[in-house]
């Protein structure tokens, strides 16, 4: 069979013969699938494993008492181990099982070994005695910072001091105390300056609850101010000449007792917990209440005006105490105390 043939005219019009080949069958290419390549393994970081298993570890150790809850300030003080230990990890121990056991290991050494070091340098536990006398003043300033503790203040029976009373110290914690007469006023402080930064400070070694019994002179006019953290606070200023009180509660029950002469003013702010304000009989009463998340319960009798309560006779009473309480979270209960 002839192939076909194609004639077309040339530029000069005459005729070309050009012949068209058949086509070719298309020719099929076997495809062989690429095996992936393996990726090299990888071992997962160890610090965070052993990080867990040993805070686990120690935490079952504090609440049976074996061990201190004091350890943690320790033991946070050599935070910086941790990022080290990461960066070795990620080095040495996610390449091989050896380099794994090595950086646990290490990681391990050095937090033991740093929290017995530091540890064996703290103050230990105990009870320190505070006596302060009050010899040529007409007048005082008196600051109590007890930070995590139960805090117990009454009027002082000695009149020769200003301030008496028993202070446990935790472990790890030192009693700062600062005293300035200027003028016939002296101005006092006592804080609670402890290394440890944790809220779990407040357990003394041994187990039981941090306690400051202190006790104000009661016939030296005094504007008091106390901070507190954690802890169950009770102030029984009945007998004291306030001229001032600013309170600042963190975390636990307050109790406040006011005397029942003089006239003064004071603030009370608390965190969370519960408040309870005991007005005397006879001594009247201004009182503002911002009870943030809770709820406030006044004495029968008392007249709103705005945000303020007022008890009756307040305007000409002899004895009268303005106090102004913002609340946090919990109760804020304001009580008359001593009547028929």
């Amino acid at each position: 069979m002839n192939a076909p043939i194609n004639r077309n005219a040339d530029r000069g019009g005459a005729m070309s013969t050009r012949t068209t080949a058949a086509p070719r069958a298309p020719t099929a290419r076997l495809r062989v699938p690429l095996r992936p390549r393996p990726r090299p393994h990888r071992r997962r970081g160890i610090v965070g494993p052993t990080l867990l298993i040993a805070s686990g570890s120690l935490l079952l150790l504090n609440t049976t008492g074996l061990v201190g809850w004091d350890v943690w300030a320790v033991l946070w003080r050599l935070w910086p181990v941790i990022p080290i230990a990461v960066g070795l990890d990620i080095l040495l121990g996610r390449r091989s099982l050896a380099g794994s056991a090595i950086v646990a290991a290490a990681l391990l050494v050095v937090l033991v070994g740093g929290a017995w070091a530091a540890a064996a340098g703290m103050p230990a536990a105990g009870r320190e005695t505070i006596a302060r006398p009050r010899a040529g003043l007409t007048g005082a300033e008196v600051t109590i910072v007890p930070g995590v503790a139960d805090l117990r203040l009454a009027a002082a029976g000695d009149v020769t001091l200003l301030i008496a009373g028993t202070v446990d110290r935790a472990r790890g914690e030192t009693i700062a105390q600062d005293y300035r007469a200027d003028g016939g006023v002296g101005r006092y402080t006592i804080a609670s300056q402890e290394t440890r930064g944790l809220p779990f400070a407040g357990r003394a070694t041994g187990g039981g609850d941090r306690t400051w019994d202190l006790a104000v002179a009661r016939d030296l006019p005094t504007a008091l101010r106390v901070d507190t953290g954690v802890g169950r606070t009770t102030l029984d200023l009945t007998g004291l000449q306030l001229t001032e009180l600013d309170v600042d509660t963190g975390v636990g029950q307050t109790v406040i007792t006011l005397p029942a002469q003089g006239r003064f003013s004071g603030t009370v702010d608390i965190g969370v917990g519960e408040l309870i304000v005991r007005v005397p009989a006879g001594t009247a009463a201004r009182i503002r209440i911002e009870a943030g998340l809770g709820n406030a319960q006044v004495p029968v009798g008392y007249a709103r005006q705005g945000d303020w309560y007022v008890s009756p006779g307040y305007a000409t009473a002899a004895n009268r105490i303005e106090l102004e309480i913002d609340g946090g979270v919990g109760h804020i209960i304001v009580e008359e105390i001593g009547g028929p």
